[in-house]
């Protein structure tokens, strides 16, 4: 007999991620880029794994930078969160 699926001991449904791929959400990421690739919206010869850790750390990075304290000087302009993940996009395109 099947448990209901609120039940509390009833076992997790997961998805295995491919032999060899990354796990969580690098491995998401790069499939989402693998699949951009294979639509041919990122160049061919970039890697999907490899463009994923990329980009996550390069955000995770900006996220953890800390706020300067009121003595200090501002820092130049900056790109945003946003304008960070179109240079990343720009250069992943597929080139005319």
């Amino acid at each position: 007999m099947q448990k209901p699926a609120n039940d509390p001991n009833a076992p997790i449904a997961r998805v295995a991620p491919p032999a060899g791929a990354l796990p969580g959400p690098p491995g998401r990421l790069a499939e989402y880029l693998r699949a951009e690739q294979k639509l041919g919206r990122l160049r061919a010869d970039a890697d999907p794994d490899h463009s994923a850790v990329v980009l996550l750390a390069l955000l995770c990075g900006m996220a953890m930078n800390p706020p300067l304290a009121p003595d200090q000087e501002a820092l130049p302009a900056l790109p945003g969160i946003s304008d960070t993940v179109d240079i990343i996009l720009k250069g992943l395109a597929p080139h005319p």
